[in-house]
């Protein structure tokens, strides 16, 4: 069986904890826990200070470096990590989903091991692959660099708000309801390309009730995090296989205000009664 480690960077503790959950009740239970902390912008006048230092002994001042931040006592970078997560935006999982259990607390309560790491690194994931194949579930965000995805043993899982393939890129569930086609959610393994992947796990999301935009995507984020722990909870354990997808798939985009306006008319119009809102996959 594979191992499994969540992979949290950015603002998606409600998005993680709710996978957690949902995992656990599979029977499943996660092997670590990597955290990433937030990035900081490097004040100018120090980046010139230590310049001229640099140039002395680089090896020497990397070490004192990564010394000092090392001596951070852990309940400061934990404070720093945690406040980085509750930073609420527009329509995006950490503004429509509760909140959720405190991760680093259950994850150390049940002795699921916890890594703080400032950056996403090679080494990082090596370290993590050494006790043999890891899937990483990723709430972190953006693209993979093929420096970590060439890591030997090292899978990288990520749960789209849309079939495969023919809904990549933005806004898919939106652009489902507005196509009238059943949303759904694909699990899959991260590759160089943008939702190229191989899928491991797909599933409708029914929709009962929603009636704006806000309402249709926490349907869809929920669904996202249950799929996500259903599907790697079989892919870890062999149960199921990667199906390659298909090549020349379209990509969609952000969605322009006026079609915006009309994909909720439709939202509404398909959940108005339980028998409209089935439509054709």
């Amino acid at each position: 069986m594979k191992r499994v480690v969540l992979l949290i960077g950015g603002r998606s503790p409600a998005h993680a904890s709710g996978f957690v959950q949902a995992y656990e009740q599979l029977g499943g239970r996660p092997d670590a826990l990597l955290l990433l902390e937030p990035s900081a912008r490097r004040p100018a006048w120090v980046s010139a200070l230590l310049r001229p230092l640099k140039a002395l002994r680089p090896g020497r001042w990397k070490g004192y470096a990564v010394d000092l931040v090392r001596g951070l006592t852990g309940t400061q970078r934990m404070a720093a990590l945690k406040a980085s997560w509750n930073v609420p935006k527009g329509e995006s999982s950490w503004a429509l989903l509760p909140p959720g259990i405190d991760l680093v607390a259950h994850a150390q309560g049940k002795g699921i091991p916890v890594h703080i790491r400032p950056a996403l690194k090679a080494s990082v994931i090596e370290e993590l692959c050494r006790q043999g194949p890891t899937v990483f579930v990723l709430y972190a965000g953006g693209v993979i660099p093929d420096a970590l995805l060439q890591v030997p043993g090292a899978e990288f899982v990520n749960a789209h708000m849309g079939a495969m393939p023919r809904y990549r890129g933005m806004n898919v569930i939106e652009w489902a309801v507005l196509e009238g086609t059943v949303p759904k959610v694909s699990v899959m393994l991260m590759t160089a390309a943008i939702d190229g992947g191989d899928v491991i796990f797909e599933r409708e999301i029914p929709l009962d009730g929603e009636r704006t935009l806000a309402d249709l995507r926490r349907t869809g984020f929920l669904h996202c995090y249950l799929a996500m722990a259903e599907g790697v909870f079989r892919y870890a354990r062999g149960l199921s296989v990667a199906v390659p997808q298909p090549k020349g798939a379209r990509y969609y985009y952000r969605m322009h205000g006026v079609l915006r306006q009309r994909s909720q008319e439709a939202l509404r119009q398909r959940t108005a009664s339980p028998a409209a809102a089935r439509v054709a996959p």
